[in-house]
């Protein structure tokens, strides 16, 4: 767990994975690059392309041969991994305790064109520019909590204040959050804007209260 209090968990289950960050006392947990809070584990490959989630799952019935999900059941177990001469990739993993074993291949057929290649070069980058963004987006979001939260807890734990100012600021605090909990795809400039608003609002009530 980090300093502010932020801890990041990741659930690899057997039919669904998700992460979630734990912070202020509860858990959120985020969502996907097509919004859901839950990711089918699931991967799959063809001649030309990889699939990840639900792309994976959804063209299973088609590909079931290079399909592979179900396989966190072998974490922890002794693996074995092998590439033949036709590039056909085996994986195995015995359970040591009642000697059960499983396994999974992934044929290759044919091999990568340059074209292929570049593609998956450009998909790569555009998977990280995808990724910059949305670490922005969420260190956003995660400072403006973090300030609403600390300016709250401030003024609650300052008993020498009047009760109309805690009153206030607590208003102030749930609208933050209630916004919060209904934007959660908000842009960085919004989430910046909102704090500037709130920082506002709450000097407004007491001067200093909410920094300078």
């Amino acid at each position: 767990m980090a300093k502010n209090g932020v801890a990041v968990g990741i659930d690899l289950g057997t039919t669904y994975s998700c992460v979630g960050v734990w912070q202020h006392d509860r858990v959120e947990i985020i969502a996907n690059d097509q919004g859901n809070r839950t990711t089918p584990s699931s991967v799959a490959f063809t001649d030309s392309e990889r699939f990840i989630g639900d792309a994976a799952k959804n063209q299973a019935a088609l590909n079931s041969v290079n399909t592979v999900f179900e396989f966190s059941r072998a974490r922890g177990q002794k693996q074995q991994t092998t590439i033949d001469a036709d590039g056909v990739l085996s994986v195995s993993a015995v359970e040591t305790t009642t000697g059960i074993k499983k396994s999974i291949k992934i044929f290759k057929r044919g091999t990568l064109t340059k074209e292929e290649i570049e593609r998956m070069v450009r998909d790569a980058e555009q998977y990280r520019i995808k990724d910059e963004e949305f670490m922005k987006k969420n260190n956003a979001m995660i400072s403006y909590k973090d300030y609403v939260y600390k300016v709250r807890d401030d003024t609650q734990n300052n008993y020498h204040l009047e009760a109309s100012v805690r009153k206030a600021i607590s208003k102030c605090f749930e609208e933050a959050v209630e916004w919060l909990d209904a934007n959660k795809n908000a842009e960085v400039h919004e989430y910046e804007l909102r704090r500037q608003n709130f920082k506002a609002i709450c000097n407004q009530i007491l001067p200093g209260i909410a920094g300078t």
